[in-house]
């Protein structure tokens, strides 16, 4: 079961990490880490593999939680997510086929309310996000390592179950990998499709 949305993710150079930082006006840095170890299930969803990064999370009140995922190498794209803090609870998705990326998110959970406006409610934290999925006639290569947001992060309360309910829709998704961050351990695994839709599924296992 999914609980809440936990962060839309930012990928930069690790040498951008501060003009960035300058970029997002009253954010908070909830905790920064260096020499992350990244785990393998990664490496299908990256142009070029790296086994460690850095990561900065940033909170701000009633806006969407970031995470800075920065690597030493990264790749130019066209962004596949964009969203502003003046509409707080809305992302912006772009996609080559606007029916694949709406089947894909209503996979997840999401329900479309509108045309191409999809909301997915949550217990917990944000009480609910809305995806906007705008029509780009360029084909988005989105890869985690792609410079812009490139991934949404959902964290459920048990990620077996969760990987297998999306295996059962149809859904690609990769194995289980952990992964040790500010002070916990966590239970991780990808979903994404052929126009680069990307979420992470996250469950926290325990402090270190």
């Amino acid at each position: 079961m999914i609980l809440k949305f936990d962060h839309i993710a930012f990928s930069c150079d690790k040498k951008a990490i501060n003009d960035f930082l300058k970029l997002i006006d009253g954010y908070e840095t909830v905790f920064y880490e260096e020499g992350i170890e990244n785990p393998r299930i990664k490496e299908a969803l990256m142009a070029s593999f790296q086994n460690n990064h850095t990561i900065v999370l940033m909170e701000k009140q009633d806006n969407l939680p970031i995470e800075i995922t920065a690597y030493d190498i990264t790749h130019k794209g066209e962004p596949k997510y964009r969203f502003s803090c003046d509409i707080p609870h809305r992302i912006t998705v772009n996609t080559w086929d606007e029916n694949e990326s709406i089947s894909f998110y209503k996979s997840i959970g999401f329900t479309e309310n509108c045309d191409r406006m999809l909301k997915m409610s949550f217990a917990v934290g944000l009480r609910h996000l809305e995806l906007q999925i705008v029509k780009n006639y360029r084909p988005t290569e989105n890869k985690l390592d792609t410079e812009g947001y490139c991934c949404l992060a959902f964290v459920t309360n048990d990620v077996k179950k969760e990987k297998r309910r999306l295996e059962e829709r149809g859904l690609c998704v990769t194995d289980i990998g952990t992964v040790q961050l500010n002070n916990r351990i966590m239970e991780v695994f990808f979903a994404n499709n052929a126009q680069g839709d990307t979420c992470e599924f996250i469950q926290i296992c325990k402090k270190k």
